[in-house]
């Protein structure tokens, strides 16, 4: 026996939050999978993180931000091309930044035991590569292997 499903209803849908890049682009560039947190839906764009109320879509904050957000529990950690931070996923406050994280974070980090592991890459010059290991709560950098930029550098 065959089954067909129907498409479900929108429950919300919301305006993208700015102008298109160009007159090819008529839909904003989503960067990653959306994070759910409760109540809250973070979605990252080309042009940052917008936070939704998940039932409404109601926009609740926005975030400057490069690529997007990769959820470990709480807190939200962020990576960008410049650094990597944390977000508490109740309050939206920032917990911790650090720059020292740069390298072109490219791809959502993994994350075991309040450890987060992020591929680097700097866009596709393919001069710069590596792995960084960094403690969750505290966005110290324990360990980064093979940075071949640096090493190519001295």
């Amino acid at each position: 026996m065959r089954s067909t499903l129907a498409p479900a209803p929108f429950v919300w849908r919301s305006d993208p939050r700015f102008e298109p890049l160009d007159d090819e682009d008529d839909e904003p560039a989503i960067t990653t999978a959306p994070v759910v947190v409760g109540d809250r839906l973070f979605v990252a764009d080309s042009q940052g993180i917008a936070v939704r109320d998940r039932q409404t879509g109601a926009l609740q904050q926005e975030f400057d931000a490069d690529p997007g957000p990769a959820l470990h529990g709480d807190p939200l950690v962020v990576c960008g091309l410049n650094d990597v931070w944390a977000v508490d996923a109740v309050t939206l406050r920032e917990r911790w930044r650090n720059k020292d994280l740069s390298g072109g974070v490219q791809v959502t980090p993994a994350f075991h035991d309040g450890v987060g592991v992020a591929a680097l890459g700097f866009e596709a010059s393919h001069t710069h590569g590596g792995v960084v290991v960094f403690d969750v709560d505290t966005g110290a950098k324990l360990r980064e292997l093979g940075d071949t930029y640096r090493s190519l550098k001295g």
